[in-house]
C-alpha cells in the first residue's frame, strides 16, 4: 500500500506559507502557463503557477489541460478545488505527469465541475466529488493511475459521480452519498465501474442517502468491507456483463439501524469472503440474481434485519449459507428464493437465531448442498418449500427439519428433493412437520424422530415418494393420505409412533403397473406404535407385509389390503371395527402365508380376510364380525366381547388344536355365537362358558347354540369344559355345538341337577354361612334374609 503511504505523507507534510491561486484565463488552456493564474478570484492574470502548499481554485467556467505542474521539483498542493460557476462546464483534463494534493474537490458549491484523467498519476489524501451543494464528476480512463486515500462522492446536498473506465484506481475508503465534514446536508452519489481496476480497503454506499454502484466491467477489489445502504432510501449495487468483484473482508447489504441496500447481480463474477444481508435491527437487504456467478465463504441472510436473496438465473455458491441468523427486536422475515439458476452450498441453515422467520423457497432452478438444516437452533423457525410446474430440484446429502427449532418442509407439484437422509424432528420443545403435497421425494432413509413429548409429523398426500426405510419414532406421526395421484414406493416402515392411512381424497388406488404408478409400498411395516387405516386401499396399495408389535386399527368403513403376510406378535393388538350401520372395516391379507396372530385381534363387527391363506391363532381373537379364511386356533377365541352377544362368522372352517380354548360369553338364549356358512369344524382343546352377570336364571334344559355349521360337519369333541355362572352341559351334534342349562330351580344349587333334595339345602346353608355366591338366590350379589326367603320359596315350589 505504498500509494496510501504517499497520500498520508502529503497530509503529514509541514505546512508552507499558503497562497491561493485562481485559474482566470483563457477559457481553454494548459495548467503550466503561469499567465493563466491569478492571486485573487477574477483578478489580473500572471499570478504564477501553483506551488507546494498552495490551493488551486477553478471558480469560473473553463477547460484546463494538465500534463504536469510546470514547476520542479513536483509540488504537493494543499488543495485543488473545482467550483466553477456560470454557463458551460468546468473541466480539468489530465493526460500525463503527476498531480499530488492534500484534497481534490470536484464540484464544491458549483454545478457541472469535472475531472477527467486519461494518463499520468494523481495522488490525493482526500478526493471529494460533489460537495456542499455542488455537482461533480470524476472520470478515470485507460492509462490513469489514481491514488486516493479517502473518497467522498456526493456529500453535503451535493451530487457526485465517480466513473472508473480504465487504468488503476487505488483508494483507502470511498463514501458514496453522505454528509460533509461539518455534518450539513446529504448528498447523492454514484460510483460507476466500466473498466480498469479499482482496489482499496472499504466502500460505504449510501451512508446518509440513496447511492448507486454500477459495475459492468473491470475489476473491483475490496480488502475490508463493501457496505451497501445505511439510509432508509435504498442504495443499489448493480453488477453485470464482464465485471469482477473480489471482497476479501465483508460485503454487507442493508446496514446500521434503518439501512436499505440492494445488490443486483446480472452478470460477471463475484468472490466474497463474508456476505451479510440485513445487518442491523431494522435494516432491509436484498441480493437479486439474474445472471453471473457469486462465490462466498460464508453468507448470512438476516443478521437482525429483514433480508432476501432471489435467484432468477446465474449461480450463488456460498460454502455456508445461514438464513435468519439473529433477531433482537420483532421477528423480521428472512428469505432465499430460487426461481432459476443454481444455489450451491456446503451447509444451508434455515432459521438459526432465536425468533427468526427464515424461508428457503424453490420455484425452479437447482439447490445443491451437503446439509440443509431447517429450524437449526432453539427458538428459530425455518421453512423449506419447493414447488414449480417447470421443475425445481433440491439435492442434499442430508436434510434435517426441526432438529433443534421449529421446522417445516413443504413439497409440491413439479419439485424434487433428492437426499440419502431426511430427518424430521429432534427438538424436545419445538415442532417439525413435513408436508408432501406433490412432486418427487427420493430419500434412502426418512427418520421422523421427535424428542420427549414433541409431536412431529410427516404428511404424504400426493406425488412420487421413493425411500428404502421410513422410521417413525415414538410421539411422531406419519399420515399417508389418499390422493389418487400418490405413488409411494416405500421398501420398509418401522413405526414407533402413529402411522395413519387416511382417505382425505377417498382412496389409495391403482393402476399400479404403469403410469400413473399410484401407491406401491414394497416391503415390511414393523409396527411398534399405532397403525391406523382409515381409507379404502385397493389391490396393491399396501403391497407389503405387516409385523404388528403394538396397535393396528382398521377403523373406517373401508378396506386395508395387505399383499404380504401379517404377523401380530404377542405384544400386538389388531382392531377391525364397523363405524356405520352398513359397511365394516376390512383387513384383507392376500399372501399365501395369511395372518399369524400371537397377540390380540379385536373384532367390533369388522372383517378379516385371507383369501389365499389362513388365519392362524396363537394368541386371542375376540369379538364378533366375519373371518373370511380357514381359522386354525392354537390358543383362544372369545367370540363375543359385547352384551348381548353377537355372531362371529367364519367362512373357511375352524380347526381347534388340543391347546386351544373357545370361550363363550352367554347372554341370551337362541343366539348363535360362531356360525360357519361353509367349511367344517374340528373340535379339540377346551370350551369355556361364562354367563353374563345380569343374565337371569335360565329355564331347565335351555339351549345356547355356540357353534353352527350350515354346510359342513363338526367332528371331535372338546377335551375339557369349564362353566362360570349357571351349570350347563356341552353337547356336540353333527352340525352344531350347544350348551344346555341344568338347573331346574333357583334352589337347585348342586348336582345332581334336575331334582331338589337335602343336598341342595346343605349346600345353600354352607354357602350362606361362608358368604358364597351359591347362596345368592335372588342374584343381586348381596347375601341377606331375602336370599333365605327366596331359597325356601323356590325349594317348596319344586322343579319347573
Amino acid at each position: 500500500m505504498t500509494r496510501y503511504a504517499l497520500a498520508l505523507a502529503v497530509l503529514a507534510a509541514p505546512a508552507l506559507a499558503q497562497t491561493n491561486r485562481y485559474w482566470v484565463e483563457p477559457i481553454v488552456d494548459a495548467w503550466d502557463d503561469a499567465s493563466n493564474w491569478s492571486l485573487t478570484p477574477s483578478g489580473p492574470a500572471g499570478g504564477g503557477l501553483p506551488i507546494s502548499g498552495d490551493d488551486a481554485y477553478f471558480t469560473t467556467r473553463s477547460i484546463c489541460f494538465y500534463t504536469g505542474p510546470g514547476v520542479s521539483p513536483a509540488p504537493v498542493f494543499d488543495g485543488v478545488i473545482l467550483q466553477g460557476t456560470g454557463s458551460g462546464t468546468t473541466q480539468l483534463l489530465m493526460s500525463a505527469g503527476t498531480l499530488e494534493t492534500g484534497a481534490l474537490s470536484v464540484g464544491h458549491n458549483g454545478p457541472r465541475n469535472e475531472v477527467h484523467i486519461s494518463g499520468g498519476t494523481l495522488t490525493a489524501a482526500l478526493l471529494s466529488v460533489g460537495l456542499n451543494g455542488g455537482e461533480g464528476t470524476f472520470t478515470a480512463l485507460s492509462a490513469a493511475q489514481v491514488n486516493a486515500f479517502n473518497v467522498k462522492v456526493g456529500a453535503g446536498d451535493a451530487t457526485g459521480t465517480l466513473d472508473i473506465e480504465g487504468g488503476d484506481f487505488d483508494f483507502h475508503r470511498i463514501d458514496v452519498s453522505t454528509t460533509n465534514f461539518v455534518g450539513s446536508g446529504t448528498g447523492v452519489g454514484a460510483l460507476n465501474i466500466t473498466g480498469g481496476r479499482a482496489q482499496g480497503s472499504s466502500i460505504y454506499l449510501g451512508i446518509d442517502g440513496p447511492a448507486t454502484l454500477d459495475q459492468s466491467a473491470g475489476d473491483l477489489e475490496v480488502s475490508v468491507i463493501l457496505a451497501i445502504g445505511y439510509d432508509p432510501a435504498p442504495s443499489v449495487h448493480t453488477q453485470s456483463d464482464d465485471a469482477v468483484l473480489d471482497v476479501y473482508g465483508q460485503l454487507s447489504i442493508g446496514n446500521g439501524i434503518d439501512g436499505h441496500g440492494i445488490f443486483r447481480h446480472t452478470g460477471g463474477f463475484s468472490n466474497i469472503n463474508e456476505l451479510v444481508i440485513g445487518k442491523g435491527e431494522n435494516t432491509t437487504g436484498a441480493l437479486e440474481f439474474t445472471g453471473g456467478v457469486m462465490g462466498a465463504n460464508t453468507a448470512c441472510v438476516g443478521a437482525e434485519g429483514e433480508a432476501s436473496v432471489t435467484l432468477d438465473g446465474g449461480g450463488f455458491y456460498p460454502d455456508t449459507l445461514t438464513i435468519g441468523e439473529s433477531v433482537v427486536a420483532a421477528p423480521r422475515p428472512q428469505r432465499v428464493t430460487v426461481r432459476a439458476g443454481t444455489l450451491g452450498a456446503g451447509t444451508i441453515a434455515v432459521g438459526l437465531g432465536s425468533g427468526t422467520q427464515a424461508h428457503l423457497d424453490a420455484f425452479g432452478g437447482t439447490i445443491n448442498a451437503q446439509h440443509i438444516a431447517v429450524g437449526a437452533d432453539s427458538g428459530a423457525t425455518g421453512t423449506l418449500s419447493a414447488t414449480a410446474p417447470s421443475g425445481a430440484a433440491i439435492n442434499a446429502d442430508r436434510v434435517t427439519i426441526g432438529e433443534l427449532g421449529n421446522g417445516t418442509l413443504s413439497l409440491d407439484l413439479g419439485a424434487t428433493i433428492d437426499t440419502p437422509l431426511l430427518e424430521i424432528g429432534g427438538s424436545p420443545t419445538h415442532s417439525a412437520n413435513a408436508f408432501i403435497y406433490g412432486g418427487t421425494l427420493r430419500a434412502d432413509t426418512i427418520d421422523v424422530r421427535p424428542d420427549d413429548s414433541t409431536d412431529d409429523q410427516l404428511t404424504i398426500q400426493n406425488g412420487l415418494i421413493i425411500t428404502s426405510d421410513l422410521n417413525i419414532a415414538p410421539n411422531a406421526s406419519v399420515l399417508i393420505a389418499g390422493d389418487p395421484g400418490l405413488d409411494a414406493r416405500i421398501s420398509d416402515i418401522t413405526n414407533g409412533g402413529d402411522l395413519t392411512f387416511n382417505g382425505i381424497f377417498g382412496v389409495l388406488s391403482g393402476p399400479f403397473l404403469g403410469p400413473p404408478f399410484n401407491t406401491r409400498l414394497l416391503g415390511t411395516i414393523t409396527n411398534n406404535g399405532t397403525f391406523r387405516s382409515r381409507t379404502t386401499i385397493s389391490t396393491e396399495a399396501l403391497a407389503m407385509s405387516l409385523v404388528n408389535n403394538a396397535q393396528t386399527d382398521v377403523l373406517t368403513d373401508d378396506v386395508c389390503v395387505v399383499m404380504g403376510f401379517v404377523t401380530n406378535t404377542p405384544t400386538g393388538t389388531i382392531s377391525v371395527s364397523r363405524t356405520s350401520p352398513i359397511a365394516s372395516g376390512i383387513l384383507d391379507v392376500r399372501s399365501t402365508a395369511g395372518l399369524m396372530n400371537q397377540g390380540l385381534i379385536e373384532l367390533d363387527d369388522g372383517q378379516l380376510a385371507a383369501p389365499n391363506g389362513a388365519v392362524t391363532n396363537d394368541g386371542t381373537i375376540a369379538g364378533f364380525g366375519e373371518i373370511h379364511a380357514p381359522v386354525v386356533n392354537n390358543a383362544q377365541i372369545n367370540p363375543s366381547i359385547s352384551e348381548p352377544a353377537e355372531t362371529l362368522h367364519i367362512t373357511g372352517g375352524l380347526t381347534c388344536a388340543p391347546s386351544s380354548i373357545l370361550r363363550f360369553v352367554v347372554t341370551t338364549s337362541g343366539n348363535t355365537t360362531i356360525a360357519l356358512p361353509a367349511g367344517d369344524v374340528a373340535l379339540d382343546g377346551a370350551i369355556n362358558i361364562a354367563f353374563a352377570s345380569d343374565v337371569p336364571l335360565p329355564a331347565h334344559q335351555t339351549e345356547y347354540e355356540l357353534i353352527r355349521c350350515d354346510a359342513g360337519t363338526i367332528t371331535g369333541a372338546p377335551a375339557s369344559t369349564a362353566v362360570l355362572g349357571y351349570p350347563c352341559e356341552i353337547v356336540v351334534e353333527p352340525t352344531r355345538v350347544i350348551a344346555r342349562s341344568l338347573r331346574c330351580s333357583p334352589a337347585d344349587v348342586v348336582a345332581p341337577y334336575g331334582a331338589l333334595n337335602l343336598d341342595d339345602v346343605d349346600a345353600f346353608v354352607a354357602g350362606f354361612l361362608a358368604g358364597g355366591l351359591i347362596a345368592d338366590c335372588d342374584a343381586n350379589t348381596n347375601l341377606n334374609l331375602d336370599d333365605i326367603d327366596c331359597f325356601v320359596a323356590a325349594f317348596l315350589a319344586g322343579c319347573s
